[in-house]
């Protein structure tokens, strides 16, 4: 009974440290997002805004691999092939923050402005279908 009481504290923990992390990196997305959104028309804020999207790259890969709250609340039939398509959209993200970080490297504005209006389409797609209401 004592070990089932552990193992069940230890998965609690560890599905809140999860949710939390995850959460903070969303967030920390949220920020970096915002201040590239506020900045992006301003050429001489491109080096600047590279090492934004840099770091919303490396935050997306971080939570690549977290499962968002409401697939774990899917039935489990469900949970393998909706975290697969979450993945794939984590995935397509990352690719495009690294593509946004090389056209504000590049001094590319057209192309940043079009990276970054498909990178927000497809994050408001992912939280319509996976940020809890």
């Amino acid at each position: 009974m004592l070990r089932f009481f552990a193992a069940t504290l230890i998965t609690l923990t560890m599905s809140f440290a999860s949710a939390s992390t995850m959460k903070n990196a969303m967030r920390d997305m949220g920020k970096a997002f915002k201040k590239i959104n506020q900045t992006i028309h301003d050429s001489s804020q491109n080096q600047a805004n590279a090492v934004l999207a840099q770091t919303v790259a490396q935050l997306l890969t971080d939570v690549l691999n977290e499962m968002p709250e409401t697939i774990g609340e899917l039935p489990s039939d469900k949970q393998q092939e909706s975290f697969a398509h979450y993945q794939e959209m984590i995935q397509r993200e990352i690719t495009l923050a690294q593509q946004l970080e090389q056209a504000f490297l590049n001094e590319d504005s057209a192309s940043a402005l079009a990276i970054f209006q498909e990178m927000s389409d497809l994050m408001d797609q992912g939280h319509d279908q996976y940020e809890p209401q």
